[in-house]
């Protein structure tokens, strides 16, 4: 397919659930054709399916929790090289 872009998405982390996954959790964002720039305006299905989504799974770093709470708290972040 060379470099062609087949679609486009931005999503604000700030609007998304992103508390720690437990072990029954799915660390999934599905996010379905009709929300995916270019995809959607494929009505009649020729370069995606009529299901197509995209899946992003995240997981859990070392940071994560912390940064997370510092911002609820509403604490601005210091990050050190």
């Amino acid at each position: 397919m060379g470099q062609a872009k087949l679609f486009q998405v931005w999503f604000n982390t700030r609007w998304q659930d992103l508390t720690r996954p437990t072990p029954d959790s799915d660390p999934c964002l599905m996010i379905p054709k009709s929300m995916l720039d270019k995809a959607c305006k494929d009505n009649k299905h020729k370069q995606f399916d009529e299901n197509f989504s995209l899946q992003l799974e995240f997981s859990d770093t070392a940071m994560s929790g912390a940064v997370k709470e510092k911002e609820l708290r509403g604490e601005s972040l210091k990050i050190s090289p």
